[in-house]
């Protein structure tokens, strides 16, 4: 498509009804289509619409699009969630961080302070995540970094939840030591 379609297109869906814009949102998610980029989905925030929010959270790909839905509102549980499941973050960027760390650096004091208040709900839509930062869940499973961010209330339900996968990076570490 030339830049003059994109442009034509682009004002064509910002001035669709709500719900349009979500199945364009959605349709651009599971098709993987192209469009104007960041510059677009900041044109989308701007609508300021609820539909859309969740729609972009859930399917947007550029990293701070998604940092700016998940700090909207630090009240807002579902925005949350819906960033937490993103599978797309970072996916045009070529980012090599996923989340949690297309959302917080990695070594953020935000990111200490979200994980001590983080939810059951929370930490199941992070874990679930299959695009979640691999070495991030390393290090979380050998209680480095965020670990021990979490209060013994949180570990232990965590550890109930995620025992399995708590388990296989338990043993792949003790076999990275034996050799």
């Amino acid at each position: 498509m030339s830049e003059y379609q994109q442009i034509i297109r682009e004002a064509q869906i910002l001035a669709s009804s709500p719900c349009e814009i979500v199945r364009y949102i959605e349709g651009r998610s599971r098709d993987n289509l192209e469009d104007g980029g960041e510059d677009f989905e900041t044109k989308l925030l701007c609508l300021k619409d609820r539909r859309i929010d969740l729609a972009l959270a859930q399917h947007c790909v550029w990293a701070e699009t998604a940092k700016t839905l998940f700090f909207r509102d630090t009240e807002d549980l579902v925005l949350k969630l819906s960033v937490l499941t993103n599978e797309k973050i970072g996916e045009y960027e070529g980012l090599d961080e996923t989340i949690p760390y297309a959302i917080f650096s990695k070594r953020s004091q935000e990111f200490e302070n979200y994980i001590k208040a983080i939810s059951k709900n929370e930490l199941h839509a992070l874990f679930g995540n299959p695009t979640i930062d691999r070495n991030f869940v390393c290090d979380f499973f050998m209680e480095k970094s965020a670990w021990h961010s979490m209060d013994e209330e949180t570990q232990g339900p965590f550890c109930k939840i995620f025992e399995p996968k708590f388990r296989l990076y338990r043993s792949i570490q003790a076999q990275r030591v034996a050799r």
